[in-house]
């Protein structure tokens, strides 16, 4: 799958519709959840090891303004880390 089809498809997914109701969020603003959670592990954790890191400080790095666990467990829960 290309990487154009691949962020696509992403918006019509079940987890994402999934992460999408569970954060109480319009569609853009969890497609922008996603791209900052994607560059925080190209940035961070290439290896993709995202767990080795806070939760607060991953919230803080993706500028998440409500709670740091409420955001980790929906990305976990919704199967997105």
């Amino acid at each position: 799958m290309t990487p154009k089809k691949m962020k696509h498809s992403t918006l019509t997914s079940i987890k994402f519709l999934r992460l999408k109701r569970r954060l109480g969020l319009p569609s853009w603003q969890v497609a922008g959840i996603l791209e900052m959670l994607w560059a925080f592990a190209c940035t961070n954790a290439q290896d993709g090891a995202v767990g080795r890191f806070q939760d607060d400080d991953i919230a803080a790095w993706m500028e998440w303004s409500g709670e740091s666990r409420e955001l980790i467990e929906a990305l976990v829960d919704c199967e997105w880390v």
